[in-house]
This record gives C-alpha cells, sequence and structure tokens, in this order.
C-alpha cells in the first residue's frame, strides 16, 4: 500500500509539480505501470475484490495536491484552498496549451503575461482581470503559469 502511494505521488509531483524540469510522459507512465503491478500483487495476496478494494483505497487516501513544494530557494506552503487549486490548474493547463507555443517563439512579451489572467477589451485595448473569485485564486493562477516557464534545464 504504501509502495502504490509513493509511485501515485511521485506521478503526481511530475505533472504538478514544481518547476523542476519538464515531467517526462515516460516517467509518469513508470509510475502508474508500478502502481499497476502492485495492484496484481495485492489481488495475488488478497484475492481479486479485495485486492481491487485495497488499491483503490491506497489511490483514493493520498491528498489531490502537495501541501508544500520548493518554489526556488524556499518552500511554499500551500494554506490556500483557492490559490492551491489554481495554481495547479494553471500549471497543468500551461504544460497542456501553452507550452509548445511560447518555447516555439522562445521571447514572451507583458501582453502575453497579461493574457494568462486578464481580457483585453477589443474596442478600446483596456485590459481587465478574469472572472476569479478572489485575489488568492488570481495569485494562484498567475503563478501557477508561470512556474511552466520558469523550469530549470
Amino acid at each position: 500500500m504504501e509502495q502504490i502511494e509513493a509511485e501515485q505521488r511521485a506521478a503526481h509531483l511530475a505533472l504538478y509539480g514544481p518547476a523542476v524540469g519538464t515531467a517526462q510522459h515516460e516517467f509518469i507512465t513508470q509510475r502508474m505501470e508500478r502502481i499497476s503491478a502492485c495492484g496484481d500483487r495485492l489481488k495475488e495476496l488478497a484475492g481479486p475484490e479485495e485486492g481491487v478494494r485495497l488499491l483503490c483505497e491506497a489511490m483514493e487516501s493520498r491528498e489531490e495536491f502537495p501541501r508544500s513544494i520548493p518554489w526556488g530557494n524556499v518552500t511554499l506552503h500551500l494554506t490556500n484552498a483557492q490559490f492551491t487549486t489554481a495554481f495547479f490548474e494553471r500549471r497543468s493547463y500551461y504544460f497542456t496549451y501553452c507550452q509548445a507555443e511560447i518555447a516555439a517563439r522562445g521571447t514572451l512579451n507583458v501582453e502575453d503575461l497579461l493574457r494568462l489572467v486578464a481580457v483585453q477589451d477589443k474596442q478600446s485595448g483596456a485590459w481587465r482581470l478574469d472572472d476569479y473569485e478572489s485575489v488568492a485564486e488570481l495569485l494562484g493562477a498567475f503563478l501557477g503559469y508561470i512556474s511552466g516557464l520558469l523550469q530549470v534545464k
């Protein structure tokens, strides 16, 4: 059970964790394959139904997001639910939808940063914040996006 939780935590951090390099699909796949192997072993030891129940229990018992992450030279403690949820959702969005375009261009300007959290009025050109419920959600979203940009190579 501990092995399942450790593999799942490693895969989750590879995808959603702090910027320490690009999360490799192979790394995540290996972790999920190890979880599957542990599940097969559980079924052998405890029987098919109990093994599946134990596997599901182990995977559901872990937290959705880590409580703290390394952030540069400090540890960022994620104590606000709105910030944390927005951070990891927008970080995932960056890697899914934005990374390739920004990497291909090789540059980033202020308008690119503004577009991460704001909408520009087509007629006036003025910027307004996207619809965020709180300042914590706005800051979490912005830092989530830019954390992908600040990867250590």
